[in-house]
């Protein structure tokens, strides 16, 4: 009988034991996402903020340059600029391939409340329209709401 008791212990402990086995899978860790931080920054205020951002979400950090660098004076660099916004806008040295990337950040400076030039250049040809997307601008004088 001691056998016979001993055995069916045995028994019902192994079927306890497979009962709470954990069969399945662990959890798949989530993919990480892929940010990148692309900015343009004449002063060094928005490369801050976006140095800031990209530091925040581990993410790529991509300086928008124009081909021809914007001149020192500021009379000069003001004719340049409002040429720029009702012509031909500067080239870019180069773009960053977002296709590599899950969420980009956009920084830009605010001028004369408008985008820059060179964020629009990079705008018109990027392709974002599967991208998520998230602007921020900073801004010396001109109002950031109507950007």
């Amino acid at each position: 009988m001691k056998k016979f008791v001993t055995l069916l212990c045995g028994v019902m402990a192994a079927i306890l034991l497979s009962a709470c086995q954990n069969n399945a899978e662990p959890p798949k860790a989530a993919e990480p996402v892929k940010a990148l931080v692309v900015y343009y920054s004449l002063t060094g205020h928005t490369e801050a903020m976006a140095q800031t951002i990209a530091a925040d979400v581990k993410g790529d950090l991509f300086r928008l340059e124009v081909v021809n660098a914007y001149p020192k004076q500021q009379k000069q660099r003001e004719k340049r600029i409002k040429k720029e916004f009702t012509g031909k806008l500067p080239a870019l040295k180069a773009l960053p391939k977002v296709a590599d990337y899950d969420v980009i950040f956009i920084g830009y400076p605010v001028w004369y409340s408008k985008l820059p030039p060179a964020l629009t250049s990079f705008l018109k040809k990027s392709k974002l329209a599967d991208k998520k997307v998230a602007f921020f601008c900073t801004s010396g004088s001109s109002p950031i709401s109507v950007t």
